[in-house]
């Protein structure tokens, strides 16, 4: 299938939205709780930083671990590539090497592995979302985010 009449097709899946819609929110949810967190720790933050400033911030203030690090990285690749990115991986605009999900020799069933790949990443999310009002809430753990 043509990949730009793929993307179409998950346009106009009503679950593959709602699944994009999820994730979308659990990033924003997400950015809240690291902006407070954050705060907790005396940092400077305003509401226009981007996700991949506020991981700055936490790497700077060695908030994470090394794999920590690496999952929070993986992250906003994930974030950027869903807001920023992926109409233009279908319209061959984006290097193989930044996609996240194939965009060639597409098939139907093609838009069941997209969405729960989706979900997969929904998951993700939460975890970390878990992990950060865990050290949030918690002064026995707020030493290390992951």
């Amino acid at each position: 299938m043509d990949p730009l009449n793929f993307y179409d097709k998950l346009y106009q899946s009503k679950e593959f939205c709602e699944q994009l819609g999820r994730i979308l929110l659990g990033f924003n949810k997400l950015e809240v709780f690291l902006k407070d967190f954050l705060r907790s720790k005396s940092f400077q933050v305003s509401e226009m930083e981007t996700f991949g400033q506020l991981i700055g911030k936490l790497e700077g203030g060695r908030f994470l671990s090394e794999s920590g690090q690496i999952h929070f990285q993986q992250l906003l690749r994930v974030r950027n590539y869903l807001t920023h990115n992926f109409y233009a991986g279908f319209c061959g605009q984006l290097d193989n090497k930044k996609k996240l999900l194939e965009s060639d020799d597409l098939s139907d069933m093609d838009a069941e592995v997209f969405e729960s790949k989706l979900k997969q990443e929904e998951e993700n999310i939460e975890s970390y979302i878990v992990a950060v009002k865990r050290a949030l809430f918690d002064p026995e753990n707020s030493l290390k985010l992951l």
